[in-house]
């Protein structure tokens, strides 16, 4: 805790309760590492810092345990990139106040979600200028993909691959975010929205083989090419 400059590279972490904390700290990197979870914790847990970077990495859970992978908790200016995850629910979190300016791009997540109500990357919270994208998300047809809720403003997902999800991305509040150039398919919605616009602008997606319905509102939206 509050340590600066540490780098954990090619470890390898196997743990029942917890794996890597990283609280009240700066410039940070986990590298080529590989984390195996046997408990309910979170392999990383980032908490109230900066600049951490999390790269080039394996996080798995355990057989018959829901895990979480990445947990960013008011932590900001941050990289989750070019990782591989084999994790149900909360693959990588985005969550809580001053949560702003994380990247999270270029990682594949095999879940192995066997809940109906998990997600694999939420995005939670009055949250700001975080950017999703070019990552691959593989379901097992259960879940969510992504999501954004309790305020969640000014977000972007991009270029993303999406596929076989009960929802591919849920929007749940929030404003002013942007959901753009994915592709999205074989799940059984492709994007479904609680919140009233302009909770999300939505363009440019490559939405198909899903639903039907492919897009499902409890309110009216506006989707444009």
């Amino acid at each position: 805790a509050g340590l600066n400059g540490v780098t954990i590279r090619g470890c390898l972490v196997i743990s029942d309760s917890g794996g890597v904390n990283i609280t009240g700290a700066s410039d940070v990197l986990v590298e080529r590492s590989r984390l195996y979870s046997y408990s309910s914790f979170n392999a990383i847990v980032a908490s109230t810092s900066t600049k951490v970077s999390v790269t080039g990495s394996y996080l798995r859970e355990a057989p018959g345990v829901m895990t979480g992978g990445v947990y960013m908790r008011h932590t900001s200016y941050s990289t989750v990139e070019a990782n591989a995850f084999q994790i149900g629910s909360g693959a990588i979190t985005i969550y809580g106040i001053s949560s702003d300016d994380n990247l999270v791009s270029s990682n594949t997540v095999y879940s192995t979600g066997s809940a109906t109500l998990f997600t694999v990357i939420p995005i939670i919270g009055s949250i700001t200028g975080n950017v999703v994208t070019e990552n691959t998300l593989l379901g097992t047809g259960l879940g969510v993909g992504m999501i954004l809720s309790q305020g969640a403003t000014g977000n972007a997902i991009t270029s993303n691959k999406i596929d076989n999800f009960a929802y591919a991305i849920k929007v749940i509040d929030g404003s002013a975010n942007v959901i753009s150039g994915n592709s999205i398919t074989s799940n059984d919605v492709a994007i479904q929205f609680v919140a009233a616009p302009p909770a999300a602008r939505v363009f440019l997606n490559n939405i198909y083989s899903n639903g039907p319905p492919q897009v499902s509102s409890t309110v009216a939206v506006e989707l444009s090419d």
